[in-house]
């Protein structure tokens, strides 16, 4: 079957991001509150956006709507009496912050860069990323100069769903112009990339370094039609 386009999942598929890096998320945070006058012990700053976090998971998790990080922000604040707005430059200056040891610290997959040059040549590439916050993701782009390489960048923070809900993955679709059938996605998670590009029809590679996967056990309608160890590895595929 001759394929049109090339689906991937961003963060540890394309980048491999740093595992553990919450206090350090949440000093720059609460170092950029302080200094707009806006003062939170830091331990009562982590219990209530931990605290405000779990909840919008449990909400995302029943619904798969996307949450504004923003949002999450600002409920942290109300816990102390705080109001502001989303847009409001407070809320930004934060939201910057608080994404930037995220961006510093997460490097790209060996050869991806020539891996995507390569695939380009032969096909239209699409990424679809959930992030609740794009213009941290969008700057990740930059950084490692992938922009010029895709033809749809298709993110939940921007589009209000998360995968695995198919919207997500239709949108990228029609950005693209295919059908499923003339796609295939190519992803780390079974249940967030692999079940429901396969649901709507697309082909579909995992990329699974440690082989912890269990693929037999899987209803047959979820399983990746390929495994892979290593990005690169989907060159000899395509």
């Amino acid at each position: 079957m001759r394929f049109e386009a090339v689906l991937f999942d961003f963060g540890d598929t394309l980048v491999q991001t740093k595992e553990d890096i919450y206090v350090d998320l949440l000093t720059c945070l609460n170092k950029s509150l302080a200094s707009n006058g806006v003062l939170v012990p830091f331990r009562e700053l982590k219990e209530a956006y931990f605290d405000v976090r779990r909840r919008q998971h449990e909400r995302i998790r029943k619904s798969l709507k996307e949450i504004d990080f923003r949002q999450r922000v600002l409920e942290t604040l109300s816990c102390f009496g705080y109001t502001f707005k989303l847009d409001d430059k407070i809320i930004i200056n934060a939201c910057e912050a608080f994404f930037k040891p995220f961006i510093d610290t997460t490097t790209m997959v060996k050869s991806t860069r020539t891996i995507l040059q390569k695939l380009k040549q032969k096909y239209k590439l699409g990424v679809v990323s959930d992030f609740l916050y794009p213009p941290a993701l969008r700057k990740m782009f930059q950084k490692f100069k992938l922009t010029e390489y895709f033809d749809a960048i298709v993110i939940s923070g921007e589009v209000g769903w998360r995968k695995p809900h198919l919207t997500i993955f239709k949108i990228a679709l029609k950005l693209l112009e295919v059908s499923p059938h003339e796609a295939i996605f190519v992803g780390d998670s079974i249940e967030r990339d692999i079940a429901p590009s396969r649901k709507l029809g697309m082909r579909t590679i995992l990329i699974d370094p440690h082989r912890k996967a269990s693929i037999n056990e899987l209803p047959e309608d979820e399983r990746p039609d390929v495994v892979v160890s290593r990005l690169q590895d989907i060159l000899r595929i395509l």
